[in-house]
């Protein structure tokens, strides 16, 4: 569903808007997933993890789709696993 809406957003707001915000979007998930592990709170954890995967896998999907636009058509697949490596590294 989160996916669905970054989508949209990106075709009606362009890819550069819909990258910051779902990049904004995980960095609150990031806050509040730190503030529940500081105060022990599980729920906040959960729902920090929730608001997370909303915004981080939107970034990654919106990445593939920006590299692949801006780089040369004989290093598109190696722009794009290297991607891979350091998302599987992280």
């Amino acid at each position: 569903m989160g996916l669905f809406i970054m989508n949209m957003l990106s075709d009606t707001k362009g890819r550069k808007f819909s990258f910051l915000l779902s990049w904004g979007i995980a960095n609150v998930g990031i806050m509040f997933l730190i503030l529940g592990a500081y105060t022990k709170v599980i729920p906040l954890m959960a729902f920090a993890q929730i608001v997370i995967g909303f915004g981080g896998y939107s970034t990654m999907i919106i990445g593939y789709t920006i590299i692949s636009d801006m780089c040369k058509d004989s290093m598109r697949q190696k722009a794009i696993l290297s991607m891979n490596g350091v998302w599987a590294l992280a």
